[in-house]
């Protein structure tokens, strides 16, 4: 009996979750990081109590504005996870917390400055010069950002993943 209910509201079960998945992507796009984690935790709570797969990535119908990437940088605190495997798979961390300021710094762990740019389609870009390195980042579904971190020292090179700070 159970299993012809699941059956049956799947398919609904499905749409609502597409729909909360783009509500999400909206909000993040807009810089309403607090609207898109409270449509993230509802995603979670279905995924914890069904099949659905409540956390699948939703494919972004355009790419993210530079204006829309800074106001998401600006909003938040973020936190650091490097050597990921891939873009969708974070690695250790978080091992920084960075703040990002509207005049094109940053500040990691409250001492070491850097500097960071959005390019036109919302791709962000920081460096550091010791150790030297540069990450290249892109604004995720699920408001963070991801990409790859290359650079002179060993443990500077792979995947990186900035996480907004609750």
């Amino acid at each position: 009996m159970q299993r012809a209910v699941q059956q049956a509201t799947s398919p609904l079960d499905k749409k609502y979750v597409d729909a909360l998945a783009i509500l999400k992507l909206r909000y993040t796009r807009e810089g309403k990081l607090e609207d898109a984690l409270a449509v993230d935790n509802e995603l979670k709570q279905i995924a914890s109590r069904s099949d659905v797969a409540a956390t699948a990535p939703v494919t972004p119908t355009k790419e993210p504005t530079k204006n829309q990437a800074e106001k998401v940088l600006l909003a938040s605190k973020w936190l650091y996870y490097e050597r990921g495997l891939a873009e969708d798979k974070p690695g250790q961390g978080p091992g920084s917390v960075i703040v990002f300021k509207k005049d094109g710094h940053a500040t990691i762990n409250d001492s070491i400055e850097t500097s960071w740019k959005v390019a036109p389609r919302g791709e962000l870009s920081y460096r550091l010069d010791a150790p030297k390195y540069v990450s290249t980042l892109t604004l995720q579904p699920d408001g963070s950002f991801a990409g790859k971190c290359t650079g002179t020292s060993a443990d500077a090179v792979g995947f990186v993943h900035l996480v907004p700070q609750h």
